[in-house]
């Protein structure tokens, strides 16, 4: 990256004794090859505006026949006279205007008409395609700029891709002040290469206090459902035999018949449902005599109502009478 000074010069827009212009073209438009021309002959690409507008700092500043380029270095003051906004610059008609603000010292050497040019300092890339405006300068003598366009005044500076972030505005994305330094930058961007790496090792080795392998979570979820189901049917089988053992026993007792017997498994398969027969055999009596065989029919009469000993099984129960009687009549 190349940075020049004083190959271009525009005129100060004539504003008049005792006024300071509100505008100053800072680079001109270019020509029909998309160029600007340097009074040595020299040219540079100008056919990216909008890079300029982006890379170009936010306080850029005014000074007086490139002191800042050519004072300063020896140690010379090189104060400004004023400042523009980077982030007020615009385009028109292909120039790049600015909107100085003058100090007292730029005020008064405008006012006085002491100065008659404005002269850019640009960078420029590899392919002389002006990407960044440094500075202007106040000047007057627009000869000075062919024998001041030496190899001096066209030095290397940081390179930079000219589609990147600038300095700065590095800066600003890794979260640093404007003041921070390389080093600084060096450290933080060194920081996140640690952290995408942290981040790339966890994905590949994961923590398997909080991850486990989809095969092996797939594998315990088979199991686990497995082994429900296995505790769902053992539990049933239980309950079933318990019903059972319960109904051999009432049978044998003559508190039920085996007409009702599948009715009365029903009940006792529900939830709750053996708990509720026990204790309604703790209380009922006996409907025949014990060991009497029964027919598996129920009397012509029962089929559409209740005596009142089945009245009290269906009460015991918690059954209305149509539901047991329709619970007989499915036996």
């Amino acid at each position: 990256m190349k940075r020049n000074r004083l190959a271009l010069c525009s005129e100060i827009p004539d504003h008049g004794p005792g006024k300071v212009p509100s505008e100053l073209k800072c680079i001109p438009a270019p020509d029909a090859e998309g160029k600007v021309r340097g009074r040595d002959g020299r040219s540079w690409f100008f056919d990216q505006p909008e890079l300029v507008l982006r890379n170009s700092p936010d306080r850029i500043a005014i000074d007086i026949n490139h002191s800042t380029d050519l004072a300063a270095p020896r140690g010379e003051e090189a104060p400004a006279a004023g400042w523009i906004n980077g982030r007020e610059l615009e385009l028109r008609d292909g120039a790049i205007w600015g909107k100085p603000r003058w100090n007292a010292r730029g005020t008064a050497a405008v006012e006085g008409e002491e100065y008659a040019f404005i002269s850019p300092v640009f960078d420029y890339d590899g392919a002389g395609r002006i990407v960044r405006l440094v500075r202007v300068s106040l000047t007057n003598n627009p000869n000075l700029d062919l024998a001041l366009n030496a190899a001096v005044l066209d030095q290397d500076v940081d390179d930079y891709p000219p589609e990147t972030l600038t300095m700065k505005n590095l800066l600003k994305e890794l979260g640093l002040p404007e003041t921070a330094g390389e080093a600084e930058a060096l450290v933080a961007l060194n920081s996140l290469k640690t952290q995408h790496q942290t981040a790339l090792n966890a994905a590949q080795t994961p923590d398997l206090n909080k991850y486990v392998p989809r095969a092996d979570y797939d594998a315990m979820q088979t199991r686990a459902l497995n082994a429900e189901q296995s505790i769902a049917d053992k539990a049933r089988t239980d309950r079933e035999k318990a019903a059972d053992q319960e109904l051999d026993a009432a049978q044998k007792a003559g508190k039920i018949t085996p007409a009702s017997r599948e009715f009365y498994r029903a009940t006792c398969m529900a939830e709750g449902g053996l708990e509720k027969f026990r204790d309604f055999l703790k209380s009922a009596p006996a409907i025949v005599e014990p060991g009497t065989t029964v027919s598996d029919e129920l009397p012509t009469g029962q089929k559409t109502a209740l005596n009142a000993q089945q009245k009290a099984v269906a009460l015991s129960l918690g059954l209305s009478e149509e539901q047991f009687l329709k619970g007989a009549k499915q036996q």
